[in-house]
């Protein structure tokens, strides 16, 4: 098992376009939001992914990974 966090709003630099265009970059990182799940020798383990958005969109997102959120995570088994 272990967490990690993406911004809401994540783009690639650089990416295939069939029409052209140019993408539409945001301004700003967005919501940041913690993903935890859990894994074996055979694949992720089913029922054990959450995802929620995170406190704070700044700094150390360690400390949101909290039993509050782990009995979350346990409680959808």
């Amino acid at each position: 098992m272990d967490e990690t966090y993406i911004n809401s709003s994540h783009t690639v630099s650089k990416c295939w376009q069939l029409d052209g265009n140019g993408l539409s970059v945001p301004i700003g990182p967005g919501d940041r939001l913690i993903v935890v799940d859990a894994g074996s020798e055979k694949g992720f383990v089913p029922n054990t992914s959450l995802i929620y958005k995170a406190k704070s969109s700044t700094g150390d997102y360690y400390h949101e990974m909290n039993a509050e959120n782990f009995t979350k995570l346990i409680a959808k088994n």
